[in-house]
């Protein structure tokens, strides 16, 4: 094994004590830099309230219930009426022949 001589130890420790001391300068130095440059929280609302006054106030907000329909146009036409095709008046079980069903009305929708 190695004997450690009372050199190293010196050594190690002046690169341990000049790691530190250039840390801390560089933390400082980053803090000092950052405080210098934010403004006061009473000068930034003075002015925030100076530049508030000097805008115009916003313009009157029109929502759907400030509107009204429309009628310019007219009413519109009712819906036409369903075409019917022409089928016998009397299509009771017992007249409908043989080969033809009888109709039962419209189909339903069995889904």
């Amino acid at each position: 094994m190695r004997r450690v001589e009372a050199s190293d130890k010196k050594n190690t420790m002046k690169r341990i004590i000049f790691i530190t001391s250039a840390a801390i300068l560089a933390l400082a130095a980053v803090a000092a830099a950052q405080s210098s440059s934010t403004k006061p929280l009473a000068d930034v609302a003075k002015t925030e309230e100076a530049r508030r006054q000097q805008t115009k106030k916003p313009a009157k907000v029109i929502t759907n219930s400030d509107l009204k329909p429309d009628i310019s146009k007219g009413v519109a036409p009712p819906p036409a009426a369903a075409t019917t095709t022409t089928t016998p008046t009397n299509t009771s079980p017992a007249t409908a022949t043989p080969d033809k069903p009888a109709d039962t009305g419209p189909a339903n929708d069995q889904a």
